[in-house]
């Protein structure tokens, strides 16, 4: 596949479900891409968000340039797990262990709309003081 520069597209069940998955050489090894089948893709002409001229002024993009320069760094692989099934193996443990497990309803509070130029500065400011 390498040699070839080509990539094969193939179909596998993950939980129950069917997906598509391109599959190409990557390293020393082969790599698996989950893909989109063609329904399960939106044409982007029929999302509501993007049919309304948005305007975005020059400061704005240069913030949030000096954002993404800001947080830019190195991918450290370590510093990611998967949150959602430490969290599941916490609640066996407890629960193996005899203890009760409680439940609650999340509460979901609607957000305030902010100014877009507060929040990419606030940004930019919170960045800088993370990189020293």
């Amino acid at each position: 596949m390498e040699t070839t520069a080509k990539a094969a597209i193939g179909k596998v069940v993950l939980r129950q479900k069917e997906h598509l998955v391109a599959i190409r050489a990557y390293q020393k090894g082969l790599l698996m891409t989950l893909l989109y089948f063609k329904d399960e893709v939106i044409p982007i002409e029929q999302l509501e968000e993007l049919k309304h001229t948005i305007i975005i002024k020059e400061n704005e993009v240069n913030l949030a340039k000096i954002l993404i320069n800001n947080l830019s760094g190195d991918f450290q692989i370590d510093k990611y797990h998967d949150e959602y099934i430490t969290a599941v193996q916490e609640l066996i443990k407890k629960k193996a262990a005899g203890e009760k497990i409680e439940t609650k309803p999340i509460e979901v509070k609607p957000t305030p709309q902010r100014d877009l130029i507060a929040a990419l500065k606030a940004s930019v400011e919170t960045a800088k003081k993370k990189k020293k």
